[in-house]
C-alpha cells in the first residue's frame, strides 16, 4: 500500500496545503548555499523546506541568510 503525504507550506505565517495544482519549490541549504528547485515528490523528503510559491521561498531564504523578510 502506498503513503499518503499531505505537505504544508514551511513559509512563515502561510501553512498553506499542497494540492497537485499547485506549483510548489523546494528548498535545500547544503552549508555552502541554498538550492531553490520545482517541487518533486520523490526528491522532497531529503529536502528541509517545501513552499506553496515563489514568494514564501525567496521570503525564508532571506531569512536565513539573515536579511529581514517582510
Amino acid at each position: 500500500m502506498s503513503e499518503i503525504r499531505t505537505w504544508k507550506c514551511d513559509g512563515s505565517g502561510c501553512g498553506t496545503i499542497r494540492k497537485e495544482s499547485n506549483n510548489w519549490w523546494m528548498l535545500n541549504h547544503d552549508g555552502q548555499g541554498f538550492m531553490l528547485r520545482p517541487f518533486d515528490d520523490q526528491l522532497a523528503r531529503s529536502h528541509a523546506f517545501q513552499f506553496c510559491g515563489l514568494a514564501c521561498a525567496l521570503r525564508k531564504i532571506s531569512e536565513l541568510a539573515g536579511g529581514e523578510a517582510k
